[in-house]
């Protein structure tokens, strides 16, 4: 059989013309034929309002270009009501042609129109539905792939209502969107309908950190053995944190991929969970900065009550990986750690702090002292940045005995550091008693 016939077409006989010509006619015929009876026969349905539009001002490459005006369009006027078939049957046209003059052309199409950009995609004709519940969540903070991202991006969608009615047939002519891509966002949308996120903090009567404790668990029992191996044994689930390296050489990974793949891990962990687990995130940092005080493994075990010590991993894990996603939350995993080089950027404030301490030497609350700080020094400052320099501070103790009121005092070390030093030291606070941090 000649590899140009179709392999629906009988053999020749003795009275048929068994030339090349005839071959490549009668293959081009059978091709006609499939297209034909496969295609839906739709049409380009162009807005009115754009028919006078000439195609020279449209960002075609040159081929695009030269496939219409081969096909005698010089304005969109001239596409409306051409069949979807002649153009992506046309010469020199194929996938990425065709897909591209879909691109162009989605924003003057008319709003009823459906077009189909792929032969075997029958469900590219029903629109996106999107709860209108959900239609406000963020894009970024979904589960979704790089390229589906890129999709989105280029398409300048940025919530999850954006899709809301949209045809697949347009997000199929988007460049680098194939069959998986639209199917990756037909199943995130099943999914959001099925309830798979989670319910919200309020509706699932949970406090803060129970909820943030729970959907960490589920999104570790849902990893694989060895990157749930990589996350715990890096975050210190049951013993103290491993290097980078000691998990390389396990592993016979390069101590760069390790950080690679916690780093994407704990992007991961915080997709999972969703808007619900983002909006529970702000809301647990906005309490914290604004009562002064940061987060502890012993403020998540009075937190947490009975359920504490249930819980499959470390405290001081879940305060690492929270640490991980969420920027703005004031987490001291190991509590105070002393820093000079870090404690450099906060040399401003822990001057005026080490003269706020000399007057009161009594051990203070934090929000005491950044309140002392603005009102009797008129010292600006924020609470995540006082307690940024407290945490890497030489020369304060600070006492978690009450994770949820920490206090801090100043000693002669502090004094050196930080103040002026022109004072003697039987002038200088009594050094206090070393630091409590359950």
């Amino acid at each position: 059989m000649n590899f140009m016939e179709s392999p629906s077409s009988p053999p020749p006989t003795a009275d048929q013309d068994p030339s090349p010509e005839a071959s490549v006619q009668s293959a081009t015929r059978a091709r006609r034929t499939r297209v034909s009876a496969n295609d839906d026969s739709s049409n380009f349905q162009i807005d009115p309002e754009h028919h006078a539009r000439p195609l020279s001002s449209l960002p075609f490459s040159t081929r695009a270009r030269n496939i219409l005006v081969a096909n005698l369009v010089k304005t969109l006027g001239d596409l409306h009501n051409t069949p979807v078939s002649r153009i992506r049957d046309a010469h020199n046209c194929g996938f990425k042609s065709a897909s591209e003059i879909f691109r162009v052309l989605s924003p003057y199409f008319a709003k009823d129109a459906i077009l189909k950009t792929s032969r075997s995609d029958a469900s590219a004709h029903k629109p996106l539905s999107v709860p209108e519940a959900v239609r406000d969540w963020p894009l970024k903070q979904l589960p979704i792939s790089l390229r589906l991202d890129h999709v989105l991006t280029r398409l300048k969608m940025e919530k999850l209502g954006d899709l809301h009615g949209m045809d697949l047939s347009v997000l199929r002519a988007t460049p680098d969107c194939g069959v998986r891509t639209a199917a990756e966002i037909r199943e995130l949308l099943g999914r959001i309908q099925r309830g798979e996120f989670g319910k919200s903090r309020e509706a699932a009567g949970m406090s803060p950190c129970l909820y943030l404790v729970t959907r960490i668990d589920d999104y570790v029992d849902r990893l694989s053995e060895p990157r749930r191996e990589i996350l715990c044994r890096r975050l210190g689930a049951t013993d103290a944190p491993w290097t980078l390296m000691r998990i390389g050489e396990k592993i016979k990974l390069t101590r760069e991929r390790v950080r690679q793949i916690v780093n994407l891990l704990a992007g991961e962990a915080l997709r999972f969970g969703g808007p619900p687990m983002v909006a529970t995130l702000n809301e647990m940092a906005d309490e914290l900065l604004a009562k002064v005080m940061p987060l502890t493994p012993a403020l998540l075990k009075e937190r947490l009550g009975p359920v504490a010590a249930k819980r499959r991993h470390g405290l001081a894990f879940y305060a690492r990986l929270i640490e991980m996603i969420s920027p703005r939350m004031p987490v001291w995993a190991e509590g105070p750690e002393p820093a000079a080089h870090r404690a450099r950027e906060s040399e401003a404030i822990l001057q005026t702090l080490a003269h706020w301490v000399r007057v009161h030497p009594a051990p203070t609350p934090f929000a005491a002292v950044l309140t002392g700080l603005r009102e009797e020094n008129g010292f600006a400052c924020t609470s995540a940045a006082l307690l940024q320099a407290i945490k890497h501070a030489v020369g304060f103790e600070t006492d978690f005995s009450d994770p949820e009121n920490p206090t801090l005092t100043g000693g002669r070390r502090a004094w050196r550091r930080w103040g002026s030093g022109q004072e003697s030291d039987d002038e200088a606070p009594p050094f206090p008693k070393k630091d409590v941090f359950a």
